[in-house]
């Protein structure tokens, strides 16, 4: 047998994933500060795993090594701490970029500008409430990124929400936008959040010219999911001061480099700075690749290489879209409190799926459609049913809990009742209380026998004097 010396050198790095961790506004009480502790939204438990360990877990599936945590300074301590951990076990190297904690309004353009110094390759950048499925890897994504030959600048993920039942009350989850692809390109032309709940949508006449045949969708959300050329933290330098919102200012405006020559023009010198990384490397990264399609690949001339409006300048600044359909899995992003109970249990029934079935007679803490940290303890006669329980949590006797997310070290007295509600962390609920859908802030003392229905229940209004009855909750609710 013949043996042939083989170089086996290192494959470049190719891309750093960005990871968005912010103050989680849309989940309040749930973020709301415990004392002086913060309580970050990437560490909000889902299925008692904190939800940015899907998201890591992710990333280092697809071979990526590299992430930059970009979060609020006050929430840097407590991820390193998480990530340091026993809890988490991973390979990735993780490091972080802190901004100023004082104003939660802080935009995402102004955090990524703030960080792009610290990105030399091209990136993935995603929102740390990106909750996947097995049949959608990330590399998946990167695979529509690689092989596309006509040096796609952007490449951003789509996803069909799931079919909710109508009795849900789901009126206030965000609606999806207009978003308008080129089928046949898999371009992604336009996205418009502000005529989400219009009936007449204004297009330019650039882009019906250019692309005559394009698709409107309008139920299909944004992941917070994109690859990007690292040109792209360039334009978001150049543009930080313009744009507040990533998904909503910046990636529209991106589309219409495709079909507005004038803009096009404009940032071109912007763009022709590192547009395309080295080919060869995209495609040892990429597991499409096969030797024998090498032979017959060719790179597209980057921006600098031609002027011709209708050549590959045009080509190279093509922005893609990659739609996922609810019937290949269910993906989401836990960006508010419905979505985050949703995913509490939809990852609760894969989680109990996939568990070995329990030897003899299940005890109080192994229900068959509950998962209860073990560390936990629970009362004679008490029901717990469709919910999840975290880690050392006390839960008396006679206590019905139904559809809820109970948070680490919560203790819940005899008697109590709990439907369809979020516990955080330390929250303490007196004997014979009954609290139906609602949120409650880390650190919460429910008095005994109280009574709440659908709200959000904060220390601050506890303290000063929060109504407890069932009819002022009702009217709460109905505001």
């Amino acid at each position: 047998m013949n043996f042939q010396d083989v170089t086996s050198a290192p494959i470049p790095k190719e891309f750093l994933a960005i990871i968005l961790a912010g103050f989680g506004n849309e989940l309040h009480p749930l973020t709301g500060n415990h004392g002086d502790e913060p309580c970050p939204k990437a560490l909000l438990p889902i299925a008692n795993k904190p939800m940015i360990s899907y998201t890591l877990t992710w990333i280092e599936e697809s071979g990526i090594q590299d992430v930059l945590i970009v979060c609020p300074a006050t929430h840097r301590e407590a991820l390193s701490n998480y990530l340091q951990s026993d809890e988490f076990s991973s390979t990735l190297v993780v490091n972080f970029e802190a901004y100023d904690s004082n104003d939660p309004s802080t935009g995402a353009m102004e955090v990524l500008a703030a960080a792009a110094p610290r990105c030399q390759t091209d990136f993935v950048l995603l929102s740390c409430d990106f909750i996947p499925h097995p049949s959608l890897p990330l590399s998946s994504v990167l695979n529509e990124f690689r092989v596309a030959t006509d040096g796609a600048l952007a490449i951003s993920l789509f996803y069909e929400a799931s079919v909710l039942d109508k009795s849900e009350e789901v009126a206030f989850l965000e609606k999806p936008p207009v978003v308008i692809v080129d089928p046949s390109t898999s371009s992604l032309l336009h996205v418009d959040y502000s005529h989400a709940n219009e009936e007449e949508l204004d297009l330019r006449m650039s882009l019906t010219w250019k692309f005559p045949r394009t698709r409107l969708l309008a139920n299909f959300t944004d992941s917070h999911v994109y690859v990007c050329r690292r040109a792209v933290l360039d334009l978001i330098v150049d543009r930080a001061k313009g744009f507040d919102s990533f998904r909503e200012d910046f990636v529209p405006w991106l589309c219409k480099l495709q079909y507005q020559r004038r803009r096009r023009e404009k940032f071109t010198a912007v763009l022709s700075h590192n547009i395309r990384s080295s080919p060869s490397s995209a495609l040892r990264h990429s597991t499409r690749y096969s030797a024998s399609s090498k032979r017959d690949r060719t790179v597209a001339p980057t921006s600098s290489d031609t002027s011709d409006d209708e050549g590959p300048l045009e080509q190279t600044l093509r922005c893609g879209a990659l739609l996922h359909r609810a019937k290949d899995g269910y993906v989401t992003r836990t960006n508010n409190l419905y979505a985050y109970s949703e995913a509490n249990r939809r990852v609760l029934a894969t989680v109990l799926a996939s568990a070995p079935a329990p030897s003899g007679k299940p005890a109080p803490s192994q229900n068959a459609d509950s998962l209860i940290a073990e560390s936990s303890r629970v009362g004679e006669r008490t029901s717990v049913k469709k919910s999840v329980v975290g880690r050392h949590c006390t839960i008396g006797k006679n206590v019905k809990i139904a559809g809820s997310v109970i948070g680490d070290h919560c203790i819940i007295l005899d008697g109590a009742h709990l439907e369809n509600c979020i516990l955080s962390q330390h929250t303490r609920v007196g004997e014979k209380a009954e609290l139906i859908r609602c949120q409650t802030q880390a650190g919460l003392e429910v008095e005994a026998g109280a009574k709440f229905k659908g709200e959000k229940l904060e220390v601050d209004s506890w303290a000063e004097g929060h109504g407890d009855s069932e009819e002022e909750g009702s009217e709460s609710e109905s505001e």
